[in-house]
């Protein structure tokens, strides 16, 4: 191991891919796992709404084209 007053220095720059680049990529993953899942979430969401609102919209277009009680007197 390299030759410094501090240990842990020493352990830190002696195996530097392990302690500095595999921390760093689990910490991308973890980033970029937590960021999917907000999105599809998001996206999961905004599928709810657009289904609602086209199933207010069937109901409403049900109501606009029944025949009333004047309409088989026309």
């Amino acid at each position: 191991m390299l030759k410094y007053s501090h240990p842990t220095l020493a352990f830190v720059l002696h195996y530097w891919p392990v302690t500095v680049f595999l921390p760093a990529i689990l910490l991308l993953i973890a980033v970029l796992a937590v960021i999917t899942r907000r999105w599809d979430a998001h996206d999961a969401a905004a599928a709810r709404q657009k289904a609602r609102q086209a199933q207010r919209s069937v109901n409403v277009a049900e109501v606009d084209h029944r025949p009333g009680p004047g309409a088989a007197a026309a």
